[in-house]
């Protein structure tokens, strides 16, 4: 039979990227990459089981994936080297903690020596090549067994650069050719399995792990000298790109041209934002920080039509819905009955999440789990942090309930529509872009996505 299609290939893009209910495995998911690929899978909506072999830390950096992003995760010790065991461990994952399904296999555990070519023996020869090519070959067997009784499923295998070029001035030539055969292994099973499941492979660059971390100083200073950006990647930033939501116009509302964007995990450290860091960045960039505020149940819908706004997630969780007009006074009725425009997105948010919306897109934030009636602002009058020392102001504040920290293009002073006001589309659609992103700064954002 043919591979599987999706049911509605002309969904909306984003859509189409959600993992919404979705079961995913990954090996050598305790670091590194895997972590950040973990990490990813769960902010795109799956379920995902954490594999590892020897780490100390696999649970609780599951605990923390899991708090942070409101899914399932899991750590599950295995060794991809024993053909017996990743099979036994894959299908516990898919009968236990995937109800008798899994739809996405990530063979990522991998392993690097250093060693001139002729100090080879056996031993160390067959180290990297267990992992590399028989661990990635043993978990794309376990998958494949399961995949084909369920009728679909998905295998990425995680290569390297390194198996189409060779790295200097570093000896790895097993490390090398592992990865090699990996990538034409995830060739020969992606044409094998095609009545049954889809096969890709990745090959990624230089990642700050401690696979490089641990090396020699004049080895890492030697890499960096041979990167064109003149910087080594982060693992989170293998997901790190915003989400752009384009909000399309109302009858009230004039919402923009310019997508919303979207950054998860912003400025969080170990579960936790760090607020500074958040406050100090947005400063640095050239935004404005006006107001911490604290939501309550409900919040009348409405945009700024003369400047842009760039809002984080500092407690949560809570609620947003952008780009539609209330129609309504009763706030019970617009924010969770249906007075209201037709359409609109409704996002789920928690801590880390950023937002940076451009002039004229309607939003309303609201605390589903409180039942508080009034909107705090905590930092004065919502216009500027009053106080002489507004960092130590902002850091100081209990973090309790869904609070957001609020941002504006240097100079801005945001004011309100909300749709009755007969607003002049074009003039808000036109309000000129600040110089840089207030997360990522001149790297991308606003500069990538508002062209």
């Amino acid at each position: 039979m043919p591979l599987y299609k999706p049911a509605n290939v002309n969904a909306p893009v984003l859509s189409q990227f959600s993992l919404e209910g979705k079961i995913v495995a990954v090996t050598g998911g305790a670091r590194g990459i895997g972590l950040e690929v973990v990490r990813g899978m769960a902010e795109a909506g799956a379920d995902v089981a954490l594999l590892y072999t020897t780490s100390t830390v696999a649970s609780e950096s599951a605990a923390k994936i899991a708090a942070e992003t409101g899914r399932r995760i899991q750590a599950f010790q295995s060794d991809v080297t024993s053909r017996s065991e990743i099979d036994a461990t894959l299908n516990k994952v898919a009968n236990e903690f995937g109800n008798g399904r899994l739809d996405v296999v990530i063979a990522n555990a991998g392993t690097c020596t250093n060693r001139p070519s002729l100090e080879y023996d056996e031993e160390s020869w067959a180290r990297d090549n267990r992992v590399n090519y028989d661990g990635v070959m043993w978990t794309a067997q376990a998958a494949g067994k399961i995949f084909k009784r369920q009728g679909k499923g998905n295998l990425i295998i995680t290569a390297s650069v390194s198996a189409i070029l060779v790295n200097i001035p570093q000896t790895q030539c097993a490390y090398n050719a592992s990865k090699a055969a990996a990538v034409h292994l995830a060739k020969s099973l992606a044409v094998e399995w095609t009545e049954f499941a889809r096969v890709n492979c990745v090959s990624p660059g230089f990642i700050m792990t401690e696979m490089l971390t641990q090396q020699p100083k004049e080895l890492f200073d030697k890499w960096l000298s041979m990167v064109p950006g003149g910087r080594i990647c982060d693992p989170a930033e293998l997901k790190s790109e915003p989400t752009a939501y384009n909000i399309i116009p109302t009858k009230l509302i004039p919402n923009s041209p310019k997508p919303l964007l979207h950054y998860k995990n912003a400025f969080v450290q170990d579960g936790k934002l760090d607020i500074g860091l958040a406050y100090d960045t947005f400063v640095k960039n050239g935004w404005e920080i006006q107001w911490v505020t604290q939501y309550a149940r409900c919040q009348r819908s409405h945009y700024h039509p003369e400047t842009h706004e760039a809002m984080v997630v500092v407690s949560g969780p809570g609620q947003i819905r952008w780009g539609v007009a209330d129609l309504d006074e009763d706030e019970e009725k617009h924010t969770y009955g249906d007075a209201r425009e037709e359409g609109g997105l409704l996002l789920d948010v928690n801590v880390g999440d950023l937002f940076v919306i451009p002039a004229g897109v309607a939003h309303k934030n609201y605390d589903p789990f409180t039942t508080s009636p009034r909107v705090n602002c905590l930092t004065g009058n919502a216009r500027g942090i009053q106080s002489d020392d507004p960092r130590a102001m902002v850091q100081g504040l209990e973090m309790k309930g869904f609070m957001m920290m609020g941002a504006y293009p240097r100079g801005e002073i945001w004011s309100w529509g909300d749709g009755g006001d007969s607003p002049d589309f074009h003039a808000i659609w036109n309000v000129e872009n600040p110089e840089l992103d207030p997360f990522v700064g001149s790297e991308g954002g606003i500069g990538k996505y508002w062209k």
